[in-house]
């Protein structure tokens, strides 16, 4: 489930629960699933826009990671309820950075920050050559950007 905000630079959400096979032995979310969990908030979000990333692929467009930051701020356990938010950063010829937050979403509503971070993505072909990034993608995340960054 998603919700899509419309203004520059606010988060898009996403939600999912915590899984058990994603926790530890110790009853907690390991820590290599927030980057999981940040993958499901920006593919989600590029969907939502208009850009699914599997039409990305069928065009010989891929994105992979290129640099992740995470800062953890608190665990997540096996059924928790978090809301993942993703937006954009900057945009450049041929890298896109997003930030993401992880939220678990307590019982009565209030907010509990689990990991920040950011991510950059370059786009390549299907060769892994560095490539611009196409017009229409561009065009499509420029939008999304938050005031400041435009023309960056």
């Amino acid at each position: 489930m998603s919700s899509f905000a419309a203004s520059p630079g606010s988060f898009h959400e996403t939600r999912t629960e915590v899984r058990y096979a994603e926790t530890d032995q110790m009853g907690y979310a390991h820590h290599s699933v927030a980057v999981s969990w940040f993958e499901l908030g920006r593919v989600t979000w590029m969907r939502d826009i208009g850009c699914p990333y599997r039409d990305l692929e069928r065009r010989g467009v891929l994105m992979p990671v290129v640099k992740l930051e995470l800062t953890y701020h608190a665990p997540a356990r096996f059924e928790d309820q978090l809301g993942i938010g993703t937006r954009l950063l900057e945009l450049r010829r041929a890298t896109v950075i997003f930030e993401n937050k992880i939220e678990r979403i307590e019982p009565e509503g209030r907010r509990t920050l689990l990991v920040l971070g950011r991510v950059e993505l370059a786009c390549v072909d299907a060769t892994g050559k560095v490539q611009r990034m196409p017009k229409d993608l561009q065009a499509a995340f420029e939008p999304y950007l938050p005031p400041t960054s435009v023309g960056v």
